[in-house]
């Protein structure tokens, strides 16, 4: 008798198997990272966002009064909308306060959980050595 070559069927429906459900955990993993992906990207212009409207806030309003602003910002092709508050934080030596600017970023309308916040202190005291610094995100 000759000696066999090749395999049985069932051998080869074992194999078939096993090589499908490698794949099936790979095409999840890959799915997981293309959703994460998007989700940083929109974070990422979320920031990029908020930054802009600090900016743009502080340059429209040198000494902001205290108050409550909203608004949309288009960036490359998506709407986030904006709300800027601006609340007077008290220091303790009876001089002017520091206002504190807080720029939150939402995909979908102000009810969103925020996507993205910068904040800003200003000191509204002339000659004060306060460090304001840069918009923390």
């Amino acid at each position: 008798m000759k000696p066999r070559r090749g395999f049985t069927l069932l051998e080869v429906l074992v194999a078939l198997a096993l090589v499908a459900s490698a794949l099936g955990g790979t095409i999840v993993i890959v799915r997981n990272a293309i959703n994460n992906q998007g989700y940083l990207q929109q974070r990422l212009l979320a920031h990029w966002a908020a930054s802009n409207v600090l900016a743009q806030f502080r340059l429209e309003h040198p000494r902001p009064a205290v108050a409550r602003y909203a608004g949309r910002e288009i960036l490359l092709g998506r709407s986030f909308t904006y709300a800027v508050a601006v609340v007077a934080r008290p220091v303790a030596d009876g001089t002017p306060p520091l206002l504190e600017i807080t720029v939150a970023v939402r995909e979908g309308g102000l009810g969103a959980t925020p996507l993205a916040q910068a904040d800003y202190l200003l000191d509204t005291a002339p000659g004060r050595s306060v460090p304001t610094g840069e918009p923390s995100t």
